[in-house]
């Protein structure tokens, strides 16, 4: 069997963050109108098998994409950087490492299991329209429905895969990152701190008009904050920390797919307010 096999769409070094002295972190999720609170380890929660794979029906998906690109050019290179940020703070960055944690930042946007789906969906569609446009110009549009018997589901899939490293490695995006306005929020001691979800980065704006904010939180007592404007992060760093980071929770849990990982539960009554119920 080949390994790299269980993808990891939010990063163990992220999730131990949250883990208490049992090695666990608390793992909300809906079984129907039921919330459930679970401990788990970091390295058996926000995993799934072969969700980067390419030719995922065949008896040996492709997992060069999680093997070559998302373990060494992305997780590899972060999990350092967020050690240094959680003891140093921004300040202590260097230029080549603000690359890569803005690519970092770039894959956590897309790389969760909603947005591979959706990925997929775009490249299935856009395919699947151009080989009907080209059956029907050579007067058989009947042979297009080739493309939908199951053995050929992988070849529409994967063409929207291919969008994926660009969109990360994107000079775009990652220079108005970059050169972004970058500061760590510390919340101190007191009863509140922060959560992940199954979708860790919160985003505010618009990235495309260099008018944006992301929010990433590094540690229960530590958000990583990135903005556009020098004034919106201002406002963030000078008003009330708590305020602030509250709306990040809500945000974080609101746009969740299916999980919310926190310290303990704490978060119980936010999480049963926001997180969507499964259709």
């Amino acid at each position: 069997m080949s390994s790299h096999v269980h993808h990891h769409f939010v990063p163990r070094f992220l999730l131990e963050e949250w883990a208490g002295i049992d090695r666990k972190l608390t793992v909300f999720r809906w079984a129907g109108e039921r919330l459930l609170e679970s401990r788990c380890s970091p390295r058996s929660v926000a995993k799934v098998q072969h969700l980067y794979s390419l030719n995922r029906s065949s008896r040996e998906p492709d997992v060069r994409l999680e093997k070559e690109f998302f373990g060494p050019k992305l997780d590899d290179l972060a999990a350092p950087i967020h050690r240094l940020l959680l003891t140093s703070g921004v300040a202590a960055v260097s230029s080549e490492q603000r690359v890569n944690w803005s690519r970092f930042l770039l894959a956590q946007m897309i790389r969760v299991p909603s947005s591979m789906a959706f990925i997929r969906g775009l490249g299935r569609d856009f395919m699947l329209e151009q080989f009907r446009f080209m059956a029907a110009i050579a007067g058989r549009p009947e042979a297009a429905d080739i493309w939908l018997r199951p053995e050929r589901r992988d070849t529409l899939d994967d063409e929207g895969m291919k969008v994926l490293r660009r969109f990360i490695e994107s000079p775009e995006f990652n220079r108005d990152i970059v050169f972004g306005e970058w500061a760590i929020i510390n919340i101190g001691k007191g009863d509140i701190d922060t959560l992940l979800s199954d979708s860790p980065l919160a985003y505010l704006g618009d990235l495309k008009e260099n008018a944006f904010m992301l929010m990433l939180p590094l540690s229960p007592r530590k958000l990583f904050v990135c903005a556009s404007a020098t004034s919106d992060l201002a406002k963030v760093t000078t008003n009330d920390a708590r305020k602030f980071v509250k709306a990040t929770n809500r945000q974080l849990v609101k746009q969740a797919g299916e999980y919310v990982y926190a310290t303990g539960i704490i978060h119980t009554p936010l999480v049963r307010k926001h997180l969507r119920r499964p259709a």
